[in-house]
């Protein structure tokens, strides 16, 4: 945006923060009436922790604070204060996550140093498919219907089985409260993105019903905009969700349904001394279905079962566009393809608690298929199954005191059996300390793209290798949590150590440098290390809050006799405050990403590292009218950084140019309008 257009946008907005300023009487709404108070009780950093509930990994919903896991939370407040559209924007400030972007293939996440398929991403606890060269594309995932993201870090492979081995990423979407309720919303974003997104629902009696579709509009952005051409590709995505059942104290059924759409354009040049160009369409579909029941018997038996399905369909085109014209005609063949997933999963689970014993128990079974059919994959249709039964116990007969033993035995239809423990265990001191220990063991299995792809185009040449051996991994962690509140001054201080230990890794080898473009093919290194150490502190008083963290971190890649690590700091600082009388909440987030190690294997190790940068985000946020009507507004990426520079990366990463790498799409600024009616 030019500094004429800001200038503009500021002062379009501010007659609204005026009026909304001289709405004393009603004071600041939320659009969820379980978020804020009224402005003469509200406590907008007091009450946080009461919502602060958990499911990821955990026997039942509880408090962050007594889940046997670390668990980090995003709640709906932080992703509409943030003007957050997508996954990918959710997580950008987290401690330990990082995001890497690839014009193709989209946005992926790393966990402390894990990576690709060994991030786990359910969607309700069902996962979600349809990588491309091991990216799952988290600017597909859509946040307008969801109530929290919970993150785990580390190994849950005993709860969700294969591709959970550096974390797990649970989407949670939300539940229907009100006797009835309807909403709209808009969003504007400066770098050209336009969404819009209505929804409504009603719970009658122990019947509930929503129903929510929205409609997303990038128009694609390049730091020098002097072509057709763009490198973040304009794109147009719809989405549709639906959820109704019945929710009984004791039983509960229920049922979604999702719809996802996206078209995305890669427009060529003109070619010279023509007046055509080509360009490709990325035409992206992701169904989904999950069916969910709860029982409760007695207060000391509970049975669950999540049967879900995630489809995923992409078709790419390749198209000759005449300009004088504007007409489009199909290009041969064999830039034509299709790639089509699906998977089903199903969950049964049995929990007892024997009181007088003191212990809780839980068994489950977990069946998860797969099937692929595409043309850059040989053979062309593929499948491979995960069926797996595990137990876990856990004992709580000394006060304070939770101890946790767990197994999963797993049968991979080509890999066949394995067996994978995990050990945890938390102490509450009194008051004030919380101590938690935990021992896991991972696994993964080989994808079906890194068996058997077979990926050529002008700028990827990637092949499976149907001979790779599965991933195993044993981590340790052991975190120390304070918290102290005196005279409502609140504190927590947390710090987390964590090492992770990745034997079998399965990563891209250079097969030929030789030739553009580069040609890659799947192989197992020798093996994968991360460590690292995580302190966070938050402090909070009334209308007050600022919090910050550190994370300091180790890779290193070993294979046979050689090694290459590096030393990473990143670090994390948010500051919040209610502006009396105007009600506004005004919050500002910083994250220091520093630098990672980028590296590639040919005959030997080929290392680069991408530098470091900053990230800096505002927003101003209020609401009134009796919560029927929120706007915010803000600004994302300040410090204007686009792609970042990488050294030493000649050959290294088909997703990387010579000298750089795409973090962002630079400085924007953004507002929000939602309307909601409910009773």
């Amino acid at each position: 945006m030019k500094r004429s257009e800001f200038v503009l946008f500021i002062a379009l907005l501010s007659p609204i923060f005026c009026a909304l300023a001289q709405d004393k009487d009603e004071g600041l709404k939320s659009i969820d009436s379980s978020n804020f108070e009224s402005k003469k009780t509200r406590k907008p950093f007091d009450t946080q922790e009461l919502s602060d509930v958990v499911v990821t990994g955990q026997y039942a919903p509880t408090s962050s604070k007594n889940a046997t896991y670390k668990i980090t939370s995003i709640d709906k407040q932080e992703i509409q204060k943030r003007g957050v559209t997508n996954l990918r924007e959710a997580l950008d400030n987290q401690l330990g996550i990082d995001l890497s972007q690839d014009n193709v293939f989209g946005s992926s996440v790393s966990i402390n140093g894990i990576s690709g398929e060994g991030i786990k991403v359910l969607m309700n606890g069902v996962p979600l498919v349809g990588r491309i060269d091991g990216k799952l594309d988290l600017s597909q995932i859509n946040l307008n219907n969801v109530e929290k993201i919970e993150i785990v870090k580390g190994p849950l492979s005993v709860l969700y089985g294969s591709d959970a081995l550096g974390g797990v990423i649970n989407i949670i979407t939300k539940k229907q409260t009100d006797k009835w309720d309807v909403y709209a919303k808009g969003f504007y974003e400066s770098v050209g993105q336009y969404n819009v997104s209505v929804g409504g629902g009603f719970q009658r009696k122990n019947a509930f019903f929503l129903i929510d579709a929205s409609r997303n509009f990038f128009d694609g952005f390049s730091v020098t905009d002097t072509s057709r051409k763009k490198e973040w590709r304009p794109k147009e995505q719809y989405f549709a969700n639906t959820k109704f059942g019945y929710d009984k104290t004791n039983f509960k059924i229920w049922a979604e349904l999702a719809f996802f759409r996206e078209l995305m354009i890669d427009r060529g040049n003109l070619r010279p001394g023509t007046t055509y160009a080509f360009d490709t369409h990325f035409l992206t579909y992701r169904p989904g279905a999950t069916l969910g029941l709860n029982y409760t018997i007695d207060n000391t038996m509970q049975f669950d079962m999540t049967i879900g399905y995630s489809g995923f369909i992409r078709n790419v085109n390749s198209y000759k566009k005449e300009m004088t014209t504007l007409q489009e005609s199909i290009r041969p063949s064999e830039l034509q393809d299709t790639t089509v997933f699906h998977n089903i999963n199903a969950r049964p689970v049995f929990q007892k608690t024997f009181k007088k014993a003191s212990i809780k128990m839980l068994n489950g079974l977990e069946l998860n298929h797969t099937w692929t059919s595409q043309n850059r994959i040989e053979g062309t249709n593929k499948n491979i199954g995960d069926y797996a039964a595990y137990s876990s116990f856990k004992y709580y007969g000394v006060k304070g005191l939770e101890i946790q033993p767990a197994f999963r035995a797993l049968y991979n239809t080509k890999f066949k059996f394995a067996v994978v423990p995990s050990f945890n265990i938390k102490y509450d001191f009194p008051k004030h300390v919380i101590v938690r220990a935990s021992y896991g063991m991972g696994y993964r299995a080989p994808s079906l793209k890194e068996l058997y792809l077979n990926f050529k185009d002008s700028n990827h040449d990637i092949n499976g290798n149907p001979s790779l051996k599965p991933e195993t991994s044993h981590h340790a962690d052991f975190s120390v949590d304070l918290n102290h509140t005196i005279n409502k001054h609140k504190i927590s201080f947390t710090n987390t150590w964590n090492y992770n230990y990745v034997y079998n890794k399965i990563d891209l080898a250079i097969q030929n440098v030789n030739v553009f473009p580069t040609a890659y093919q799947y192989f197992n290194i020798k093996n994968y290390t991360a460590f690292t150490g995580q302190h966070e502190i938050d402090y909070r008083f009334k209308r007050f809050y600022i919090g910050g963290g550190i994370i300091y971190s180790y890779n290193m890649v070993n294979i046979e006799t050689e090694k290459s690590g590096l030393w990473s700091i990143d670090a994390t600082g948010k500051i919040g405050y209610l502006i009396p009388e105007a009600e506004i909440d005004v919050d500002i987030w910083y994250k220091y990403t520093g630098p990672k190690l980028l590296y590639a294997l040919n005959s030997s190790i080929q290392t680069g590292v991408r530098q470091s940068y900053h990230q800096l985000n505002i927003s101003a946020s209020r609401s009134f009218w009796k919560k029927r009507i929120a706007i915010s507004v803000g600004g994302k990426n300040l410090l204007n950084v686009n792609n970042v520079r990488a050294e030493n990366l000649s050959g290294i990463g088909h997703n990387f140019s010579a000298n750089s790498t795409q973090v962002n799409w630079g400085r924007t600024f953004f507002a929000s309008l939602t309307f909601k009616f409910s009773k």
